[in-house]
């Protein structure tokens, strides 16, 4: 009896290379992964130790505003200063009923988030390796940390700038106008954050005036402008709605009149300290040494840098975190550097990079960036810990007195005047800088 031949079942042919490459996305899952838990550990380990600054007091009160929550609306105006975007997010929680503290909780996933857009900028300019390392940088630089740490504007205005960053370099790769249009967009969305993101406008046209190899059409651009508008828009319309139109106007007054309250070097001694002296030689030294190299993406990373460092050193009025959105393209220009390396010299420069922004991020941390903070930080310190009545020496301003809503059960502070009183007789350790 005949019998047919049985078919020998063959493996499917693998593409050569394909495994490797699967291998190296899934270390680099991984790896990325890691780094954003590390870097969440960072953004909040003892984060409600101390209550909540002026600014940060003036930013969730506005969010409490918007969302009618009946004990803080009386005592903050919806309207007060800077534009809503954020605050709108964070009246999103007060809607919900999240429990207290959420505030902070928030701008730190800003910040993950933002080392995630780092990094895939990176990967694009630069590939994977530069990338996480980029990502690596940021997470640990005392700068991002300490931010990104507290409820303030520049954190989720750096975020907006990194994502318009990236539409940028998805622009130029693939010479689509709509990657063009979506970058105006996220420029918006950054003025939105806090107004002195209209700056990186100068930036881009910075880049393009500096890059004629980079394909553009004028009518992409006014388009891509265009965009940035419509997406500002919405909030002159709400302040001229609501009759509020003087605020804007006062506010601008008040920034234009302001004297200056830090002499023009101000940047020059405090940021190198905060970014890490090791990542600005690194990228100083990686744009001179692979300057053979060059191309359009570091005029693109370097105009984003440009723009806020010129601008703020002119600026008579100086913040210690203005400068915040030129971080992740400093990290970038970094990262490219130190992925260049051999592997040897690789492995030991970005440990130690990584070890000189660690050790300085963890000693701010343990004092829960206290250092810097106001008055009404320390105080509601102090009487957490003591269950004490406050009492004050100079007068408190409406907004801290309001601040302390925040913190305080129901008979725990007492605010009034009184010439003989010290707050904080020697109950707790008082950091080097503090007010």
């Amino acid at each position: 009896m005949a019998t047919a031949p049985i078919a020998l079942l063959e493996p499917p042919a693998v593409e050569v290379g394909a495994t490797p490459a699967a291998a190296a996305r899934d270390r680099t899952v991984w790896a990325l992964a890691a780094l954003l838990v590390g870097a969440a550990f960072l953004r909040v380990w003892q984060l409600d130790a101390v209550g909540f600054n002026s600014d940060e007091t003036v930013y969730v009160g506005q969010a409490a505003a918007i969302a009618h929550v009946p004990a803080l609306e009386p005592y903050f105006p919806i309207f007060r200063a800077h534009p809503l975007l954020f605050q709108s997010v964070l009246s999103a929680g007060f809607r919900i009923g999240l429990d207290t503290g959420f505030e902070r909780l928030i701008s730190g996933m800003v910040g993950l988030v933002t080392i995630v857009l780092t990094y895939e900028t990176g990967r694009l300019l630069y590939g994977r390796r530069a990338g996480l390392i980029a990502a690596l940088v940021l997470a640990v630089m005392p700068y991002h940390v300490v931010v990104t740490r507290q409820v303030l504007l520049d954190g989720p205005m750096t975020l907006c700038a990194t994502l318009a960053l990236y539409l940028m370099v998805r622009y130029v790769l693939s010479e689509r106008a709509i990657w063009l249009y979506a970058a105006g967009g996220a420029l918006g969305l950054t003025v939105l954050s806090k107004e002195t993101g209209i700056v990186l406008a100068g930036a881009v046209y910075a880049f393009f005036a500096l890059s004629p190899g980079v394909r553009l059409r004028p009518g992409d651009l006014a388009r891509s402008m265009a965009v940035m508008v419509l997406v500002i828009a919405p909030y002159p319309l709400a302040l001229l709605l609501s009759g509020e139109t003087g605020t804007g106007g006062h506010f601008l007054s008040w920034q234009l009149l302001r004297p200056p309250n830090h002499t023009w070097t101000f940047y020059a001694t405090t940021v190198p300290g905060a970014v890490g002296p090791l990542v600005l030689v690194a990228a100083v030294a990686g744009v001179f040494a692979l300057y053979r190299e060059r191309s359009w993406r570091e005029t693109l990373l370097l105009a984003w840098m440009a723009a806020p460092l010129v601008f703020f050193s002119v600026w008579p009025v100086k913040g210690y975190q203005y400068l915040l959105p030129a971080a992740p393209p400093l990290a970038i220009l970094a990262g490219r550097a130190l992925a260049s390396l051999s592997t040897r010299a690789r492995v030991v420069a970005v440990g130690a990079v990584a070890l000189s922004l660690l050790v300085p991020t963890w000693q701010r941390n343990k004092w829960t960036e206290l250092t810097g903070s106001t008055f009404l930080a320390h105080a509601v310190k102090f009487a957490r810990e003591h269950k004490a009545n406050i009492f004050f020496k100079a007068k408190f301003s409406n907004v801290d007195k309001a601040g302390l809503l925040f913190h305080a059960p129901e008979k725990i502070y007492k605010v009034q005047r009184r010439k003989d009183a010290n707050p904080f007789p020697g109950q707790f350790a008082t950091p080097p800088g503090s007010p």
